[in-house]
C-alpha cells in the first residue's frame, strides 16, 4: 500500500471514530466541572500526532505523502481534520461536542505540523549540501 494512502485511511479512520455512536454511558458530557483535562482525552491528541509519523516516515525514506509542497498540503489538512472531526459531532444527536477534545485534537496537530516542519527543514539541509 502506498504512503499516501495510508495517510488518507488514517484521517478516514478518525474521521469514522468519532461519527460512530458510543453509547450513553460514555457519551456524556465528562467535563465534570473539572479544571484539567482528563488523560481520556489524550487519544485525541496521538491520534492527530500519528499522522505526523507517517509523513515523516515519508520525507525520511522518499516516500513523500504528498509530492509536491508537502509541509503546507499536511498543515492545512491536519488542522482541517483536527477541527472537523470534533466539529461534525455537534450535528449528530448521539455524540456530544467536548472543548477539550477539540484542544487535545489542535494539539496533536500542531505537534504534527511542528515534528513534520522540522524534518522537512532538515531533509531539505541535507540534499543541498
Amino acid at each position: 500500500m502506498r504512503l499516501n494512502n495510508i495517510f488518507w485511511l488514517w484521517l478516514v479512520l478518525l474521521l469514522v471514530f468519532n461519527i460512530i455512536p458510543i453509547g450513553n454511558t460514555v457519551n456524556r458530557d465528562v467535563n465534570d466541572g473539572k479544571a484539567l483535562p482528563r488523560l481520556d482525552y489524550l487519544p485525541h491528541f496521538a491520534t492527530l500526532l500519528a499522522c505526523s509519523g507517517i509523513v515523516i516516515y515519508g520525507i525520511i525514506g522518499d516516500k513523500c505523502v504528498f509530492q509536491v509542497h508537502q509541509f503546507r498540503k499536511t498543515a492545512v489538512i491536519i488542522i482541517i481534520e483536527a477541527v472537523f472531526v470534533e466539529s461534525i459531532q455537534l450535528t449528530l444527536p448521539y455524540r456530544t461536542f467536548n472543548p477539550w477534545d477539540m484542544a487535545g485534537n489542535l494539539l496533536g496537530a500542531v505537534l504534527t505540523i511542528v515534528l513534520v516542519a522540522l524534518t522537512v527543514k532538515s531533509a531539505h539541509a541535507l540534499h543541498h549540501r
